[in-house]
């Protein structure tokens, strides 16, 4: 029989949307914060989000759209906007 996969301790699972709700999720843009990071071998400044953010624009049925910090964005926020059909800030910036 197959394996099932554990949940870690503190975490909640959540079905996906199925795709017989809609062909085409709707893409969700959200804003991630520059930090520095460390994983594997690297060290480095990366593009974050938490997951838990991620998780429920999955659940509310949307594909998630990270949208780095990109200076040219601020002057030209169409480049962006045309392409997603909502978006969120969090966190601090």
């Amino acid at each position: 029989m197959g394996s099932a996969t554990k949940t870690p301790p503190g975490r909640q699972t959540f079905p996906l949307v199925s795709k017989a709700v809609s062909d085409v999720r709707p893409a969700i843009g959200i804003c991630t914060s520059l930090e520095y990071a460390r994983w594997g071998v690297w060290d480095q400044r990366a593009a974050l989000l938490p997951w838990g953010y991620m998780e429920a624009i999955q659940r509310a049925g949307g594909l998630v759209t990270m949208i780095p910090p990109d200076p040219v964005l601020v002057t030209h926020p169409d480049e962006m906007l045309d392409r997603i059909e909502q978006g969120a800030c969090v966190g601090h910036f």
